[in-house]
């Protein structure tokens, strides 16, 4: 089991119309998903502790054939009133589902089997996130897991610049 698994601060800059830089931050982790023929991929997704549930674009569930198992295609309020746009991603509906991911480490280490509680959009979105997974808050505390960031202090190691905290598997 690993102890801790380096977060990675990207950052895109921007120029407002008024000359103004705006930076768009987020974190990055190296995770290993199962597809149904038992192999396995590698990829870079975001940790975004906003989102309340993960998000695993259409193109990479589809094309990819990643294994995963259905949760339902609707949402209810616990009143039973049906919440028609709760189980969507940026207008398109979604399935909702359960995967299997081990995150990596700076040196391809892999964690234990964690689990992930995702949208997966039925269609592909007109996006730059179309090919990039993300992680919401639901992944943390469904695994246990906890976070520490500190974006004033910077490491490298490995393969990966810019580390800017970690998470910690039980």
């Amino acid at each position: 089991m690993l102890p801790e698994i380096p977060l990675v601060e990207v950052w895109r800059d921007f120029t407002t119309n008024d000359g103004r830089l705006a930076r768009a931050c987020y974190l990055r982790i190296r995770v290993s998903l199962a597809t149904a023929s038992a192999g396995l991929v590698e990829r870079m997704v975001r940790l975004d502790t906003g989102a309340p549930f993960g998000i695993v674009p259409y193109s990479l569930w589809h094309n990819d054939n990643l294994s995963w198992q259905p949760l339902g295609t609707e949402f209810y309020t616990p009143t039973g009133q049906l919440e028609r746009n709760a189980l969507t991603w940026l207008g398109v509906p979604c399935f909702f589902g359960e995967l299997q991911v081990r995150l990596l480490d700076e040196f391809g280490q892999r964690s234990r089997l964690l689990r992930l509680v995702a949208k997966l959009p039925l269609r592909p979105v007109v996006s730059h996130l179309e090919y990039t997974a993300l992680l919401g808050y639901n992944f943390l505390t469904d695994n246990s897991v906890s976070m520490v960031v500190n974006p004033h202090h910077r490491v490298n190691a490995g393969a990966l610049t810019n580390i800017v905290g970690h998470l910690t598997i039980p």
